[in-house]
């Protein structure tokens, strides 16, 4: 996702803490399954590891604001899906926290294809279903004055762009995304190939230019 934003932003604290977006969620979380450590205090002790780092507390501060919380619930504390709550939550987050969202669900529909080959179409689209929404979500109240308005709507063009490749991917054992040649090489969870990324973003960059 990183590999994503760098591309359309050069902003020191946006990148810093889309390196980090997930970690809050994800410290110690081995600990936490054998319940040697609570989440509460596992996301405590992580906030405490982010804010020494140069400029700490700003980095968390986004990072707070793209971690999932323990329980899903609306304004009146009435249980919600994850999906309702991402794209509310998505609509009143800072900035830089919207950038780092949107990039997140292209970044998601792109593994989706690359790492799990055998999901069927169904499950495939409703996985973008609920990417597309958190996104539209991340694009409502935006003022057009803020300077990084631009780089938000970029990247939702982007992530919409990604969307339509996913749902047209071919079925089959040999799917491709937008048309790409198959990736072999190994990649780590949460992660896809950069020439898959390249290429996304020469097509999508071509496309804007022509007006498609």
């Amino acid at each position: 996702m990183y590999d994503i934003i760098r591309r359309f932003t050069s902003d020191e604290l946006t990148l810093a803490a889309s390196l980090l977006h997930d970690c809050v969620e994800d410290y110690r979380k081995h600990d936490v399954k054998k319940g040697i450590i609570t989440k509460e205090t596992a996301r405590i002790e992580a906030q405490g590891e982010i804010e020494k780092l140069a400029r700490g507390r700003e980095i968390f501060s986004v990072v707070d604001e793209l971690t999932n919380p323990l329980e899903y619930r609306d304004a009146a504390s009435q249980p919600i899906s994850k999906e309702q709550w991402q794209s509310e939550h998505a609509s009143h987050m800072s900035i830089i926290a919207r950038i780092i969202k949107i990039a997140d669900q292209a970044a998601n529909n792109i593994s989706t294809v690359e790492e799990n080959p055998d999901w069927d179409m169904k499950k495939r689209l409703d996985y973008v279903k609920k990417a597309s929404s958190v996104v539209k979500g991340a694009q409502q109240n935006l003022s057009m004055a803020d300077p990084a308005y631009p780089v938000i709507k970029k990247l939702a063009q982007f992530s919409e762009f990604v969307e339509k490749g996913t749902r047209n991917v071919t079925e089959g054992p040999n799917k491709r995304l937008m048309s790409l040649p198959q990736i072999d090489q190994p990649k780590a969870p949460g992660a896809f190939n950069i020439d898959t990324l390249d290429e996304l973003v020469r097509l999508f960059t071509s496309q804007s230019i022509r007006g498609i």
